[in-house]
């Protein structure tokens, strides 16, 4: 029924976690690590103690990649992301950054 809600509410948006790992030993990274949504220059963010909130995502799939430099070696790492339903912001991702 036309104006009943449901698929014509607002679209869904929130706010996704995220752990990062540094190196085989998955230990914290020695400088902040800058994490970021590919194709979405607006969306980044600093980690300086391994986790990270990236705000207000829309449903949707997404590259989430973060990078560091230490001694000289950048350090990289990414993970998708798809979006779909509630549930899909509850879960933690995970990022291990490597040479």
């Amino acid at each position: 029924v036309p104006g009943s809600g449901g698929a014509g509410g607002p679209p869904l948006k929130g706010n996704v976690n995220g752990r990062l790992f540094f190196g085989a030993d998955n230990r914290l990274s020695p400088n902040p690590v800058k994490v970021s949504v590919k194709d979405h220059p607006d969306k980044s963010t600093v980690s300086g103690d391994g986790k990270f909130t990236m705000a207000a995502l829309e449903a949707g799939e997404y590259t989430f990649e973060a990078q560091t430099q230490w001694q000289g070696t950048v350090y990289k790492g990414e993970a998708k992301v798809k979006l779909a339903k509630k549930a899909d912001y509850q879960k933690l991702i995970e990022i291990t950054l490597a040479k």
